[in-house]
């Protein structure tokens, strides 16, 4: 499970957190990054990307789930 990143942002460090707030991906990326979600276990999580100077650009919510 491989999620894309496409932005018009030059640098961001993007950061995946499960719903305890436990940080389990952390990346600093360019406009065009792939995150692999593989290795996390099925749940919610919380990715957040920053800028350079911590302030937080966005945030969303995904699903992984197997099928």
């Amino acid at each position: 499970d491989v999620l894309q990143i496409k932005t018009e942002i030059n640098q961001y460090t993007v950061r995946v957190s499960d719903l305890t707030g436990r940080t389990v991906i952390q990346k600093t990326g360019g406009q065009e990054e792939q995150l692999d979600l593989e290795n996390l276990a099925n749940g919610v999580y919380q990715i957040i990307f920053t800028d350079q100077t911590g302030r937080v650009i966005d945030a969303q919510k995904v699903v992984k789930q197997d099928e």
